[in-house]
């Protein structure tokens, strides 16, 4: 009589069980994936907040006059003052002793200046043009509610170039988060 063999040895099977037991995980799920997504999602919170707290500052044109002419300065050099005029909604923040460049009409080189004093309240055009004396194509200077802004000016040039002369200049009125911009430049690309 022929004993029953197995075709399979029991060692063998039992392998085989367990092999069938073991979890089989998709490639996006192993260790190193994961870790992998992990590490991402956290430089990409670091970052988000890095954007946040990243200050960029805010500019605006204004426009004005120099309204005196060039005095000696205690320093041994030249000054003018001129009167810049800050449109009113974004004239936040002005901060005193900033240094700009003003941009005279019919020169290349831009002069250096720095914001002597900020005129509290906010001024109408009609009002400016009475306070300032401006006429003519001064007048048109200003078109706008605004805030009067001092510069003393470091002037090499002689005083006639300066007498009643229009400038224009880019003045910071204030400073903005990172992330904040974020959904203009979103808003621009769409």
């Amino acid at each position: 009589m022929l004993s029953r063999q197995h075709l399979f040895r029991a060692q063998a099977l039992q392998e085989y069980a367990r092999s069938r037991e073991k979890d089989i995980l998709p490639r996006l799920v192993r260790p190193p994936a994961l870790i992998c997504g992990w590490l991402l999602l956290g430089l990409l919170l670091i970052a988000m907040l890095l954007a946040w707290q990243a200050q960029v500052p805010s500019y605006t044109l204004a426009a004005g006059v120099i309204v005196q002419d060039v005095q000696t300065a205690p320093q041994g050099g030249s000054q003018a003052t001129a009167v810049l005029f800050v449109p009113a909604p974004p004239a936040v923040n002005i901060p005193l002793g900033q240094p700009l460049t003003v941009q005279l009409p019919g020169q290349t080189e831009p002069l250096s200046a720095t914001i002597d004093s900020v005129a509290p309240g906010v001024i109408t055009p009609e009002a400016s043009r009475q306070q300032y004396g401006l006429t003519g194509d001064l007048a048109g200077v200003i078109t706008q509610r605004s805030v009067v802004v001092t510069l003393m000016l470091s002037a090499n040039p002689p005083s006639s170039a300066f007498d009643r002369e229009s400038v224009q200049a880019q003045i910071q009125v204030g400073a903005q988060s990172l992330l904040s911009l974020l959904p203009a430049l979103l808003g621009a690309l769409f």
